[in-house]
């Protein structure tokens, strides 16, 4: 820019050194006014250098070619590709990015929202006992009420866990009631033998007198002494 000034022949000038945003100040010259009343003087002005950081707030670091660090003043900025995370969405910076360096430090940050993930608990028929919504890294838990397996003329059953273990959330997951078969014992132990067979109202094995099982000859038993054991219950029968 130009700036015209009026003085007097022969006389010593100190033109003032202007204030421009994003530079910096040369220092003030003096010179003297010509004969023929013609006088230039040149203020060369630096750009100023500022500082462009991009703070990702705890994502994975930024790579590719982008500014950064000590950018001169009105200098094009070239933004980087969208930061990533784990278990993150990217939302966007802080601030909307200017096209070029301003005249001051620059501190863009990254903005993120954690995933979410659903995880399922079912029943051991596949019917849902819960369905909750967990952050990225935190551990499900089942709020519910304890699973339960409704009993059959053989078996109760009790409740020993999940089929997987339930680790930190890092996708959707779906986890599943285990259950244990408890043999049901029989308040009395009712043995009825009809010719080589042997019936009886609960489960049983039947072993004979060396201890040998032999359940799976019922119905095909020798004349004999027997042993039958169902549950915590003996009894000894004879087939004729």
């Amino acid at each position: 820019e130009e700036e015209n000034l009026q003085g007097t022949t022969d006389t010593e000038v100190t033109p003032a050194v202007r204030q421009l945003e994003g530079f910096e100040l040369p220092a003030a010259l003096t010179a003297k006014i010509k004969g023929d009343g013609s006088l230039v003087i040149d203020y060369i002005y630096n750009r100023k250098n500022f500082t462009l950081t991009w703070d990702v707030n705890g994502g994975d670091a930024l790579t590719g070619d982008f500014t950064q660090g000590s950018v001169r003043y009105g200098s094009i900025i070239s933004q980087p590709a969208d930061p990533t995370w784990e278990g993150h969405n990217f939302l966007g910076w802080n601030q909307d990015i200017p096209s070029v360096m301003p005249a001051s430090d620059l501190t863009l940050t990254a903005l993120w929202e954690v995933q979410t993930f659903t995880i399922t608990f079912l029943n051991y028929d596949g019917s849902e006992l819960l369905v909750i919504d967990v952050d990225y890294g935190d551990v499900p838990e089942f709020t519910g009420e304890t699973p339960v397996r409704p009993e059959n003329e053989e078996y109760t059953y009790e409740f020993i866990g999940w089929d997987n273990e339930i680790v930190a959330a890092t996708e959707d997951a779906t986890y599943t009631a285990e259950f244990k078969e408890v043999t049901k014992n029989p308040t009395s132990l009712e043995i009825l033998v009809s010719g080589n067979t042997v019936i009886c109202n609960g489960q049983f094995r039947i072993y004979d007198y060396t201890g040998k099982d032999v359940t799976g000859l019922n119905g095909r038993l020798s004349r004999g002494a027997y042993i039958v054991v169902s549950g915590e219950q003996v009894s000894k029968i004879m087939i004729p």
